[in-house]
Formats: structure tokens, sequence, C-alpha cells
């Protein structure tokens, strides 16, 4: 299974358009496909009409084809690495400038605070909590906590069908499922009815 769920970040778009409503915990529309080649273009289609949250699964790989097509977030994680970073330096210069002035530590008459020493070390926490914090906030992002699939999957997907997942505005349901058919969706479910 290859899903892919967007964030919900984009105002809905002008009228006639299938714009995402706030996330629900399910999926609205289920349409399932015998071939990616039918796949992808219901996910032409998806996208064309104006949907903004789709997730397409499939028993294979098939990103390099889908990937331009699938809307995406830019993702916050090189923020935390960067944080994780900065603290990590600030951390570990501070440590070492703190214990040398507590202790007093004088060495061959040099002042206790040389920082050609302290980069070392500053540059070991650096690398030290930027990977911890990176580790944290994928943990975070990916939303690792439910184990299991979700009600509305369905376990053809990972086996030898295709499937595609779209929210819409209950009034473009309709509108949406013919689409979706007429695109070639041999099945096309309203997973709110199921």
């Amino acid at each position: 299974m290859t899903p892919t769920r967007p964030d919900n970040e984009a105002a809905p778009g002008p009228a006639g358009e299938c714009p995402a409503p706030p996330r629900t915990g399910h999926w609205q529309l289920c349409a399932e496909f015998d071939s990616a080649e039918a796949l992808h273009h219901a996910v032409l289609q998806v996208r064309d009409a104006g949907a903004r949250e789709y997730e397409v699964c499939s028993p294979v790989l098939t990103h390099e084809s889908l990937e331009a097509h699938m809307p995406r977030a830019g993702s916050r994680l090189h923020y935390i690495s960067a944080f994780g970073g900065i603290t990590g330096v600030s951390v570990g210069l501070a440590m070492c400038v703190l214990s040398s002035l507590l202790y007093g530590l004088w060495t061959g008459g040099k002042p206790p605070v040389n920082l050609v020493p302290f980069v070392v070390v500053g540059f070991e926490c650096t690398i030290l909590f930027a990977a911890l914090f990176t580790v944290a906030g994928l943990v975070y992002f990916a939303r690792l906590k439910p184990l299991a699939p979700p009600p509305d999957y369905r376990p053809g997907f990972s086996n030898d069908r295709y499937g595609l997942y779209v929210q819409c505005e209950p009034a473009r349901k309709p509108a949406v499922a013919e689409l979706l058919r007429a695109a070639g969706a041999t099945e096309v479910i309203d997973c709110d009815a199921a």
C-alpha cells in the first residue's frame, strides 16, 4: 500500500470545485480501479476538478507517475532539525564555559574560557541534538499512532486492486462519483453510507 494523505491547508476553491472539508477521520468516496493507468487518469481528473484531499492506495509502488500530481504541503521537519542544532551548539558551549568558570580550570596560564577547544564539544552536541529533534519530529509528523488500517480500508488495495479515497462537500458527492466512474473506476463506494 502506498498511502498519501496531504495536510488540509488550502482554502476552498471557486464554485464548481470540490474543496476539502474539515478532516472527519474518514473518507467520503472510495473508488476501485483495475490498473495503475486508470488510477493515474482518475487522479488527474480529481485534481483538475479541484479536490484538495485525496489518498492513493496501491499494491505496488507507483509514485514515479503519481508524485507530481499529489497535493503536498512542504515539510516542517527541517525547521525542527535546525532548532535542534542551534539548541545543541548552545547547550554544548554553555556546558563548557559554565563548567570552566565554576571550577576555575586555569591551565598553563590561559584564561578559563577559551572557545577553541570548546568548539569540538559544541559541534558534537549540535549533531546529537539535531538528530534527536529530527527523530522526535519525524515520529510526531508521521502520525504513527494508528497501527490498524482505517475502518473504510479495502484489503484488495494491498493485493491486486488500486484505490482512490476522496473527500469533498456532500453536495458534490454525486458529481465526483460520476467523474470517478468516467475515469475508469470499477466500483465507487460512499464511505459515509457504508
